[in-house]
């Protein structure tokens, strides 16, 4: 299965949806990954084939690139995972109308959720929503879903990462059978 995931952030860049990201292709090695970000300069992403539009540029001309090289890359994915934002949904939305290719909306930033309510974004959201095959949100507490830390002197706590792997198991599952 190849998959496409956008995403407007990846390490080193900071927040949930950087850290979702990371975290989301550690645990899809299996298939044919392939990440279109928004970035300068971002982490390696293993044997992940990356496709790096630079965020510095004007707003505008992120959107249509982004649009574009979705189009590009979407026609032969057989899954497209959105990560929210402003920035990802609305080439996605426009995207959709061109594309067979499902297209799964991953809600893990809070702040983009909390303003997604909230002027020219809510009707962004709400035209995004309308087109995707799936929407999951990912829990608040983000220790459901991020490793967690193994600190000197701490004992380890077994039983929140047997959780993690769980629900990352069953996040998987979800995602890949759209």
């Amino acid at each position: 299965m190849k998959i496409l995931i956008l995403t407007p952030l990846f390490p080193p860049d900071i927040g949930a949806p950087s850290s979702y990201v990371k975290t989301l292709l550690s645990q899809l090695t299996e298939y044919d990954v392939t990440l279109l970000l928004y970035g300068y300069l971002p982490e390696s992403a293993g044997n992940t084939n990356m496709v790096i539009l630079d965020k510095r540029q004007p707003r505008a001309i992120l959107l249509i690139k982004s649009f574009f090289t979705l189009l590009k890359f979407g026609r032969k994915a057989d899954l497209i995972i959105i990560n929210n934002g402003p920035s990802t949904e609305l080439p996605a939305w426009a995207a959709s109308f061109f594309l067979k290719t499902p297209m799964v909306l991953c809600q893990s930033d809070p702040l983009a959720i909390k303003s997604s309510s909230q002027g020219i974004y809510s009707l962004i959201h709400s035209f995004c929503i309308k087109r995707m095959k799936k929407i999951h949100t990912l829990p608040e507490n983000e220790y459901h879903y991020l490793k967690a830390e193994k600190l000197p002197f701490t004992s380890f706590n077994t039983t929140a990462e047997t959780t993690r792997q769980q629900w990352w198991r069953q996040h998987i599952l979800e995602l890949t059978n759209t």
